[in-house]
This record gives structure tokens, C-alpha cells and sequence, in this order.
């Protein structure tokens, strides 16, 4: 869903690393108006938002689990990493981003589970 989750992970990736060119923002894949006009010969789409429970030991672990195994975030560090020209501080500032989406995302009571649509 684009206010998700991963809505809001794309939302701060797009911020380091533009999405390829001709490529629609994938933060706006869930949305309903997105939906119904990427199938508009469609007879009938429906839409449920659910959730999905994502636990991390800590928002450590959660970064470098994402970092290594969610392919967005892994090319948005390489791609970092590889461009001679950002400041180190650019690069720097994505991890505590990353933990901010994690923190804001906690469910009450949680220090290390987060769950959204």
C-alpha cells in the first residue's frame, strides 16, 4: 500500500537512488487508483488491506537485514557506495532513515516488531 510500509521505504530509497527510468513508482503498486487504472479492462478489482508482522531483533538488525536481503535497499547502499562523487554523509544518513521508518512503524508496546499494510 503507498502509506505502508514499503510505501514509505520507497518513499526515502527515491530519495538517494531515482527509480529507473519509465518505471512507475512500486510504492504506488497497491493503491486502488493504480489498480483500477493499470487494469481498467478489468470486470471488478477489490482491495483488502492486510498485515504482515516483521520482527527484528533491533532496528540494527532490521537495516542490515534489509540491506542484504531486500533487493531496493541493497542497490540503493551499492549504489552509494559505488557513486565517488556523493559525500559520505549522504550515504551515512540512509541507514538512521531506515531506522526511522522501522521506529515509526513499532507496534504499541513492541521494541522490535513493526506490522502495516
Amino acid at each position: 500500500m503507498p502509506d505502508g510500509f514499503i510505501g514509505r521505504l520507497f518513499r526515502v530509497l527515491g530519495g538517494f537512488v531515482p527509480p529507473p527510468a519509465g518505471v512507475k513508482l512500486p510504492a504506488r503498486w497497491g493503491g486502488e487508483i493504480w489498480l483500477n487504472t493499470s487494469f481498467s479492462r478489468a470486470n471488478r478489482i477489490s482491495v483488502a488491506a492486510r498485515q504482515f508482522k516483521f520482527c527484528y531483533r533491533s532496528s540494527e538488525h532490521f537495516v542490515d537485514a534489509f540491506r542484504t536481503l531486500y533487493g531496493p535497499v541493497h542497490k540503493a547502499f551499492l549504489s552509494l557506495e559505488k557513486d565517488q562523487q556523493a559525500e559520505q554523509s549522504v550515504h551515512l544518513s540512509l541507514r538512521p532513515r531506515l531506522r526511522d521508518i522501522l521506529t515509526r512503524s513499532l507496534r504499541p508496546g513492541s521494541d522490535h516488531a513493526l506490522g502495516d499494510h
